[in-house]
């Protein structure tokens, strides 16, 4: 059996703010998958599960029913990575950690870019090392662009802006798009934070 091309595949989570799947949410991902299908785990806290021919729609309703959350794979932003929010979710911020993943996530970009919102300055979701990274630091959060945590050059993303709760998700947003629109081909994210420069990035926010 040849493997699914990454595009075939879905990617699952739970719900934005939990901790775990519940026994039946992962039943409902074994039967949704069946007795010969693929269900792969990430680094990234996800799922990836490949549907059997022909029940691709069917899966995703399934899945959803169960309360999980179900996106495409394949060259789009992946699911936020979060952190544990240890301080409790009002705290954390996890309002605004919702509302940025349902704005991006799965938007289809050059190639995927990876997320990560972290609580507060302990970074459990190392937000430093993803393409986009967030940090709640009290009524503000902070944006970093260009971190990178695998391959021969890893690197701290830089600090981009401080920004209000209600602004966050229109400045990935803007992001997001400046970087769909004017990557080069093959050109990742942490490349073209250094091509275009951090002045570029914050008049495009």
């Amino acid at each position: 059996m040849h493997p699914s091309k990454s595009t075939d595949r879905l990617i699952v989570t739970a719900p934005l703010g939990h901790k775990v799947f519940t026994g039946s949410q992962l039943a409902a991902v074994a039967q949704a998958a069946g007795p010969d299908g693929r269900v792969e785990t990430t680094p990234q806290q996800y799922l990836l599960v490949t549907p059997p021919p022909g029940r691709r729609g069917a899966v995703i309703e399934e899945l959803e029913a169960a309360g999980l959350l179900v996106y495409a794979s394949g060259p789009a932003i992946r699911p936020l990575r979060v952190c544990g929010m240890c301080k409790g979710p009002v705290v954390e911020g996890l309002p605004a950690a919702r509302a940025l993943n349902a704005a991006v996530v799965g938007r289809p970009v050059p190639l995927p870019l990876k997320v990560a919102y972290s609580g507060c300055p302990n970074g459990c979701a190392e937000p430093l090392i993803h393409d986009i990274g967030v940090i709640k630091e009290g009524d503000g959060y902070a944006v970093y662009v260009g971190g990178r945590g695998s391959g021969q050059e890893p690197r701290v993303g830089r600090h981009l802006a401080l920004v209000a709760e209600g602004e966050l998700p229109r400045l990935v947003e803007r992001l997001v798009g400046l970087y769909a629109a004017e990557a080069l081909g093959g050109e990742r994210f942490p490349a073209f934070v250094d091509r275009v420069g951090l002045e570029r990035l914050r008049a495009a926010g």
